[in-house]
């Protein structure tokens, strides 16, 4: 063998070598630390007991959806490992997952003052996503001798009036009829879709079913929609705030509440701002 040859030979050698730590590294990079492995393990056993383990349950779920967490232990989505690993749906996973995203937003008193008073998961939801610190505070301290199904009443309303609706609240009804088995395995996959698409309960899954199917039939049959009454059983159902707008004219056609309140604090955080210059 040529002093070339060997030369060549010591360089094939060497690039598969790099190539097979590369290849190492890669695998190490990709597999869960055993910080991360305790991360899974803890939140296992925190699930068996959500009441009593909301804040750091809450934390953690929203660490593993931030940091992809879920990935380094064999799943391509959030939503996969929690339908795996929890005894839960991803619809509470999601609920906790925001309860943190809203605390982590507040200041630091307030966060304590929640942590502290021991209301429960079920009540906190309720309160989540609110700005109003004052309400905040103030329906935390009603939650403590509230029950559950009183209190998610009464916070709603609250969050209407905040939300520049009205203070009246809706009666409630139930809804009773037998389906056979097959109806009621079409029904249950509907509503858990419905209730992915909400984040909300099962009647607002239906109620927004019920929608699509009303609005779809108007089309086919060549009727128009009632868009106020669309779009307002939309929002009520996901929670959302829409805005809408006529492309051909530029006017607003829904939503104007919406744009006022928005107008009104942007104004208002723009003189706050002058104010501190």
């Amino acid at each position: 063998m040529t002093k070339k040859t060997e030369k060549e030979e010591a360089k094939n050698v060497l690039a598969e070598e790099q190539s097979g730590d590369a290849s190492l590294a890669k695998v190490d990079e990709n597999k869960p630390t055993v910080e991360e492995e305790g991360i899974r393990k803890r939140i296992s056993d925190l699930a068996e007991s959500i009441q009593d383990s909301t804040w750091e349950l809450s934390k953690l779920l929203y660490d593993v959806s931030k940091r992809h967490l879920y990935r380094k232990w064999g799943f391509e989505t959030f939503e996969e490992y929690v339908e795996e690993d929890m005894v839960f749906g991803i619809r509470k996973a999601n609920y906790l997952k925001r309860i943190q995203e809203w605390l982590m937003g507040l200041p630091a008193e307030l966060q304590e003052e929640i942590k502290d008073s021991d209301i429960g998961w079920a009540k906190v939801k309720e309160i989540a996503g609110m700005d109003d610190n004052k309400k905040i505070k103030s329906l935390v301290a009603s939650a403590k001798d509230m029950p559950v199904g009183e209190f998610t009443d009464y916070a709603r309303k609250v969050r209407n009036e905040l939300d520049g609706g009205s203070d009246d609240t809706e009666s409630m009804h139930r809804l009773a009829f037998q389906v056979l088995e097959t109806e009621l395995n079409n029904i249950e996959e509907a509503i858990k879709i419905g209730q992915e698409i909400t984040q909300k309960g099962r009647s607002e899954a239906l109620s927004l079913i019920c929608t699509e199917f009303v609005g779809g039939h108007a089309v086919q049959k060549g009727e128009k929609i009632d868009i106020h009454h669309y779009l307002s059983q939309v929002e009520r159902t996901t929670g959302l705030k829409i805005v809408a707008l006529n492309e051909a004219d530029k006017t607003i056609v829904f939503g104007h509440k919406t744009v006022e309140k928005i107008t009104t604090e942007q104004a208002k955080s723009e003189e706050e701002g002058k104010d501190n210059e």
